[in-house]
């Protein structure tokens, strides 16, 4: 059925998903040196599975449920399984995998990197095993007490390159039509999240029954195909439910509604049921919250199971995604106090009164909450630790996860509940706080079997599609698709795809792909839509000379490491001369860039002022005291009065092992004698200096470079975004950077951005990186500050991942260049372009 979405006023036609040829049991996505799985006997076919993740759950979590539920020696309904065996979770990037990843391995048979959903490491969409049973003809369905666009059911019913892209999860799941979508995350499917589509009303003008409270649900008739929505994000912690006002259904009872939904259907289904909240609850350190989610989760098994037994045809496998916060039951745990918590660190926090005079919560509140639901009076210690670290550098509010995680930590010491420390989460940047740990394996039903002993997370699904007998895409053992042979290839579009990051994965161009795929408007591809890749552009370039410059005119792509992160190839990595080869000879001296030219640089880097009298001169400091034997700031003299600067002898001086005769009486420089000296067999990488000071300097700057036909060889950067939006404004052609400044507070560890152009590394959206990307094409964060590294790997491929290239500056250290190199990074900044050279060398 043809559906039409009017999306911001254009009309975007949605495909049903199309068929995706496989052959069952293909390759494994595992990247590892686990054997793939090779099938078990012959069975008769199953009919329906119900995939059941408690997210985040443990053997440390499930002890700790145990003892505060009965004791030392019951069993929970899962353990009582016919089999259980053990999993591996690592991602494609980590030995610690976060939820997105986790699921993707799960749903899809794929390793990929931490924060991709349904996707291979280099962006390629790949079939869950939902949408195989879809495809197969069968029903199927997700419920999840957390929203329903989150990273695991997400992994199952869509493709995106970044889990916090909800808005687009949600419109793939209206398109894909799933039968049963029940949870929470409302606001995503509402108007303001739709570009002014209410997709509720999507869903039911295609006959969908939506409901929005537990009621409603509990009070529906028969229907074929369901949407529940209870909560705006996610559904409240069972600790919390009596506490709050919400008419919220618990998991097992959106999991009865859903099985009554789809057990009509005579061909079978496919259901994924997701404990989420378990992870949350770790995440908080809360063992009172992961007792009673466990129990919840473990009720809800209790339902499905006896439901199975009735039946010879289904499969139920009952698992974790990964382990959080390395949880376990200590020798000294108080189980008792633990029983009589009766909130969750999520709720107290909101209970906590805020002085709004004074920016601080009450220390009359905190303690007063504290008492009533965790059962103790906070120490001195705890209120000055509460104090420390309930808020910001700046002294607001920290968002109220991060609260409830330190309110959490306390109440955990108490009681000698064993979890991870501040320290360890705060590092985590890209899981904030899982393990590497194996998790459960419990199984029944028809093939259960097969999943006794270790497997790899990437095996459970292909087990699954072997028992069912149906067809299940799945990719090479390296984890990524082959982008070197089997072209051309038919790349099914999804949500969120442009043609300019197609072209640019699969090492083609815009023209390439509009041309072949009679495409008339390039900027309008619709999901759902089939598109034709042809062979990428190196195979078709082969013998082209692989010893010119690099430069962004040759069509800088992204490539692979050997584990499969994306990286800057040799061919296109950038080796960027800072201030010249300002490690040997007196920056932004024609000495500097005479050297950065021998070492065989791929870019100059000029800091450019103005001068009293408006001329372009390529200086970095704002005031000239360092590296002449002048005064004062730049912009207060005339170019002759630089002129007669010397700016060279000061290096000889610090420098005394580099000191040169020549370096004596150099000249400050203006931008048109460096253009002049080097021309276009050089390349630049300018920076706008301080253009608050320097006003207006933008429009000479353009004009200058477009005078001297420098388009093809120049980059700009600045650490001033309206600074690049007027060179935008003024040259389109020109690529820029966005500069980056991080710094880390002592105190606090924390790091921030010093001009607020975004959040901190590891909390950058897709929002974040899509508004750099509507006027530069890369961004230059610096790596340390403080002796302290302020960005990792995660970093990094998040920033390939939406297709920006990441040069970092100013990289001396060679075992530094190395580690970046490895980590995926486009190019660096370096005082040693020749140190640089020989480390990439090395890693050839």
């Amino acid at each position: 059925m043809l559906k039409k979405l009017l999306i911001g006023g254009s009309a975007v036609f949605l495909f049903p998903l199309l068929s995706i040829q496989g052959v069952t049991l293909a390759d494994s996505g595992n990247d590892g040196n686990q054997e793939d799985y090779e099938g078990g006997e012959e069975t008769e076919n199953i009919e329906n599975v119900i995939m059941m993740i408690g997210d985040g759950l443990g053997m440390g979590q499930l002890e700790i449920a145990r003892a505060l539920e009965h004791g030392k020696e019951d069993q929970f309904h899962m353990e009582q399984l016919e089999d259980i065996g053990l999993m591996q979770t690592y991602s494609h990037d980590n030995h610690v995998t976060d939820s997105a990843a986790a699921g993707t391995a799960i749903a899809n048979s794929q390793k990929t990197n931490n924060g991709m959903v349904g996707m291979t490491p280099d962006g390629e969409p790949v079939q869950s095993i939902m949408q195989a049973f879809q495809e197969d003809g069968k029903k199927t369905g997700a419920v999840v007490n957390h929203s329903i666009t989150d990273a695991t059911p997400a992994a199952f019913t869509a493709h995106v390159k970044d889990r916090d892209q909800h808005e687009d999860i949600a419109r793939q799941q209206y398109e894909n039509q799933y039968d049963v979508l029940l949870g929470g995350g409302l606001e995503y499917f509402l108007p303001e999240a739709q570009d002014g589509v209410d997709l509720t009303e999507a869903f039911e003008d295609d006959g969908y029954q939506f409901v929005e409270t537990r009621e409603e649900l509990m009070n529906i008739d028969h229907t074929d195909q369901l949407l529940g929505l209870f909560a705006d994000e996610h559904m409240a912690l069972e600790t919390d439910i009596d506490l709050i006002e919400e008419d919220q259904p618990s998991l097992s009872e959106m999991s009865e509604v859903a099985l009554d939904t789809l057990e009509h259907d005579e061909d079978g289904f496919f259901l994924m049921i997701e404990g989420a909240r378990i992870d949350h609850a770790a995440h908080y350190a809360d063992a009172t919250s992961v007792w009673k989610e466990m129990v919840e989760f473990d009720d809800t098994v209790e339902y499905v199971k006896e439901w199975a037994e009735e039946r010879d045809d289904t499969l139920l496998v009952v698992t974790s995604d990964h382990e959080t916060m390395g949880m376990s039951m200590t020798e000294v745990m108080d189980v008792e106090a633990l029983r009589e918590v009766s909130a969750s660190p999520e709720y107290m926090i909101e209970e906590f009164n805020y002085d709004e005079e004074n920016e601080r919560f009450t220390e009359e509140s905190i303690q007063s909450i504290v008492s009533e639901h965790a059962g103790f009076e906070l120490s001195n210690e705890d209120m000055e630790r509460l104090n420390n670290h309930l808020y910001e550098d700046d002294g607001t509010p920290k968002d109220e996860w991060d609260q409830a995680v330190e309110l959490g930590l306390v109440i955990a010491e108490h009681y000698n509940v064993d979890v991870f420390n501040r320290e360890i989460t705060e590092k985590s940047t890209s899981t904030s706080g899982h393990s590497g740990n194996m998790v459960p394996i419990f199984a029944s039903g028809t093939g259960s079997d097969q999943f006794n002993g270790v497997i790899d997370n990437t095996d459970l699904s292909k087990i699954i599609a072997d028992q069912a007998g149906i067809e299940f895409e799945s990719t090479s053992s390296e984890g990524q698709k082959d982008t070197t042979s089997g072209y051309p290839i038919l790349h099914d579009i999804v949500w969120g795809d442009t043609l300019s990051e197609l072209a640019q994965n699969h090492q083609t161009t815009v023209e390439t792909l509009t041309s072949d795929n009679d495409i008339n408007n390039p900027d309008k591809i619709y999901a759902g839509d089939e598109l034709k890749i042809t062979p990428p552009a190196h195979e078709a370039n082969a013998g082209s000379d692989k010893g010119a410059k690099s430069t962004l005119k040759e069509d800088v792509t992204n490539g692979e490491n050997n584990d499969g992160t994306k990286t800057g190839t040799h061919e296109e990595f950038l080796n960027i001369a800072h201030r010249g080869a300002s490690g040997h000879a007196p920056e932004h001296t024609i000495a500097s860039y005479d050297k950065a030219v021998e070492m065989d640089s791929d870019y100059l880097e000029l800091d450019v002022q103005i001068t009293a009298d408006n001329e372009l001169v390529v200086f970095h400091d704002d005031e000239i005291d360092r590296t002449t034997n002048g005064e004062g700031e730049i912009g207060d003299h005339t170019l002759e009065e630089l002129k007669e600067l010397d700016a060279g002898s000061w290096f000889n001086q610090k420098y005394p092992q580099q000191s040169e005769d020549s370096h004596e009486y150099l000249e400050v420089l203006t931008l048109e004698e460096v253009f002049d000296e080097y021309g276009q067999d050089e390349n630049y990488y300018i920076e706008t200096k301080s253009p608050t000071i320097n006003e207006g300097m933008e429009k000479p700057l353009v004009n200058t470079v477009e005078e001297y036909d420098l388009n093809d060889n120049v980059i700009i950067q600045s650490f001033s975004p309206e600074s690049l939006k007027e060179i935008h404004n003024l040259n389109d052609d020109i690529p820029l950077v966005q500069l980056l400044s991080y710094e880390v507070n002592k105190e606090t560890g924390k790091t921030k951005e010093s001009n607020d152009i975004t959040p901190n590394p590891e909390n950058m959206t897709t929002e974040d990186f899509e508004n750099i990307r509507e006027y530069a094409i890369g961004i230059g964060p610096n790596f340390i500050d403080d002796e302290t590294e302020v960005f990792n790997k995660d970093f990094v491929q998040k920033t390939l991942n939406h297709n920006l290239l990441i040069h970092p500056y100013t990289i001396n250290e060679k075992e530094d260049m190395e580690r970046l190199i490895d980590w995926g990074v486009t190019g660096i900044f370096t005082d040693y372009p020749n140190r640089l050279n020989t480390a990439l060398e090395n890693d050839n």
